[in-house]
């Protein structure tokens, strides 16, 4: 016995739009058919409607604890339902900024009593939080943020005070904690390869027949892993499926580059890391 059966519904899956019955049991969907007629607790006719499949957001701003006054876990959550946002991954910039095991477990809590979609929460790194992410359990966070653009925004403001006042001593902090050379120097390797990386995969994208619109949204969708890019081709309305083949191969590669931050996805490439 199913705990709910959608019946008669349009389902739009896997690029390919019929009407199915959807059986569900618990928490998931146990059956999908042409026709299901099984006993249920409840059993919904459909007929004249669509059904979706339910989007994940892996970058959300609730600003929950302690920024409300801009929204909150139950106020977005609910927004991005009524989206189609049934999942979502959200962000540590609130305050306190989620940097330790305490304070992300202090969010699933939260969320438990007024999330209205599944969550999941990144634990922020700094530098000085080495100890909590070694020692986080990671089927906890859904993974775990570093936030270069405060970094690179407050270095280029030193610079910038330093050119206007050359004897200026000024000590930049981000979190509570000094920006260090090492970690500006970090930071400025990481935005390089990105740009490179960036600019490679759009060449290579242009030589396998695509435009320069297509190509160079195709390289940064990938890399940032954002989603569709702009065009005919790739657009919010169309799909990656129609490029050739070659430039899957090389966005896949963007895409895995990209998501393991580059410097530790590169590095598997180097003789020194084998040794």
């Amino acid at each position: 016995m199913f705990d709910l059966v959608l019946k008669n519904g349009t389902l739009v899956n896997e690029g390919q739009i019929n009407e199915f019955d959807i059986a569900i049991k618990g928490e998931r969907i146990e059956k999908i058919a042409s026709s299901i007629d099984v006993e249920s607790k409840i059993i919904l006719d459909l007929k004249g409607k669509h059904v979706l499949p339910g989007l994940i957001d892996d970058q959300v701003h609730f600003r929950e604890p302690g920024l409300t006054h801009k929204g909150n876990i139950q106020s977005e959550s609910r927004a991005g339902l009524a989206g189609g946002v049934t999942s979502y991954f959200e962000m540590p910039n609130v305050n306190p900024t989620t940097t330790d095991r305490k304070n992300l477990q202090a969010k699933f809590d939260l969320a438990t009593t007024k999330s209205h979609a599944n969550y999941s929460f990144y634990l922020g790194a700094s530098n000085s939080n080495i100890d909590e992410i070694k020692q986080l359990d990671n089927t906890l966070a859904c993974g775990l943020k570093v936030f270069r653009l405060q970094v690179i925004l407050k270095n280029s403001r030193q610079v910038m005070n330093k050119l206007i006042s050359p004897n200026r001593v000024s000590n930049h902090k981000y979190n509570g904690e000094n920006l260090t050379l090492e970690i500006v120097e970090s930071v400025m390797t990481f935005l390089f390869i990105f740009f490179v990386t960036f600019a490679v995969i759009s060449l290579i994208l242009t030589f396998t027949g695509l435009d320069i619109i297509t190509a160079i949204s195709a390289s940064a969708t990938s890399i940032s892993n954002v989603g569709p890019g702009l065009g005919n081709i790739i657009g919010p309305s169309y799909s990656f499926s129609e490029i050739p083949e070659l430039a899957k191969w090389v966005l896949s590669f963007g895409m895995l580059a990209g998501r393991l931050e580059f410097l530790t996805f590169l590095v598997i490439f180097s003789r020194a890391f084998w040794k």
